[in-house]
């Protein structure tokens, strides 16, 4: 079937940020591996499941350069969507940043300090970012081939980011109410700040992927 150029450029850029999508959920759930391994295996060796997030976020960074040339490859065919497709993959690519950075914190920190309380808001903050990337694979996927169905999913990011943000707000009134420890505290601190920015920074994500289904 023949397509506009414009159309076919659209195709081939929709259908790479699908890789993008699912790299970016493969390393929100190498995240919540970590976490759920943390939460019930005090002893075992997160490192090594870190290794596995950190090369993930290597082929999320090829991803990028790959789609950055294409988008330029097609820059004539695509108009202002150049821009738009430009600023979701960079989005991206932070929000994979975050949750890198939460990763890392968490396997290489000695977390074994923490409560179990502090450590089950971390589990709470980090299964609710992870259903919220998984809502932002949906909505790459309707782009490509149910358009009309994307705003209900941004919609579900939006939601999902809300309960992330009541989730953080309710975690740090305990936190600060129950832990002496400052050490402790500023360590968990960094840890749930880097989720919350992931989480926000999906959401932005999610607005840019809703105002590509309406141009």
């Amino acid at each position: 079937m023949y397509r506009e150029p414009s159309q076919e450029a659209r195709r081939q850029i929709v259908s790479d940020l699908q890789d993008l999508a699912s790299r970016t959920l493969d390393v929100a759930s190498g995240l919540l591996r970590i976490v759920e391994t943390m939460y019930e295996d005090e002893n075992a060796d997160l490192r090594l499941l870190y290794d596995e997030v950190r090369r993930l976020d290597s082929e999320v960074y090829d991803i990028q350069k790959s789609l950055i040339n294409e988008i330029m490859r097609f820059k004539p065919f695509l108009g202002d969507q150049v821009y738009v497709f430009y600023n979701l993959i960079i989005l991206v690519g932070d929000v994979v940043d975050e949750i890198d950075g939460a990763a890392f914190r968490i396997s290489h920190f000695n977390l074994k300090s923490l409560s179990k309380w502090e450590l089950e808001w971390i589990r709470k903050i980090v299964n609710a970012l992870y259903r919220e990337v998984e809502a932002f694979r949906e909505a790459i996927y309707y782009l490509a081939y149910n358009i009309s169905s994307v705003y209900g999913v941004v919609e579900r990011i939006n939601t999902i980011e809300e309960e992330i943000d009541h989730l953080h707000r309710k975690a740090i009134i305990e936190v600060f109410e129950r832990e002496r420890s400052t050490t402790k505290t500023m360590m968990w601190m960094e840890i749930v700040k880097m989720l919350e920015s992931a989480a926000d920074l999906m959401k932005k994500v999610g607005d840019v992927i809703l105002s590509l289904s309406i141009i």
